[in-house]
């Protein structure tokens, strides 16, 4: 993990930027993980294999699928699906990028 935070050891010694019950991480891009834990200790966040290492079998996991990028029938278009997690239908959007930039954003906001 060290590897990939250009601050973990800032947020370590230090308490990290708290939003309610998410942790806020930079990462070296400049962009952010959040991760929600609940009261319970459970906790969620946006799986991409960048953070594969954070689900190496040392704690109980699993990965659960919560929106859908899609392609609009007939069209040059994308959507994002947020149905399986009972949200709207985002878009449509002129590319794909945009389709998973609006999912994300979606799903900080509004699932984490």
């Amino acid at each position: 993990m060290k590897d990939h935070f250009t601050n973990q050891k800032v947020l370590v010694e230090s308490q990290p930027e708290v939003k309610s019950n998410a942790i806020i991480l930079e990462r070296a891009e400049r962009s952010e993980l959040i991760f929600y834990i609940s009261s319970e200790g459970s906790m969620r966040f946006i799986y991409t294999d960048e953070f594969k290492h954070l689900l190496d079998g040392s704690i109980s996991s699993s990965i659960k699928r919560v929106s859908h990028v899609e392609p609009v029938s007939g069209e040059l278009k994308w959507t994002a699906d947020m149905s399986p997690i009972n949200g709207p239908v985002l878009g449509p959007f002129d590319t794909r990028t945009e389709a998973l930039e609006a999912e994300v954003d979606w799903l900080n906001k509004n699932y984490l």
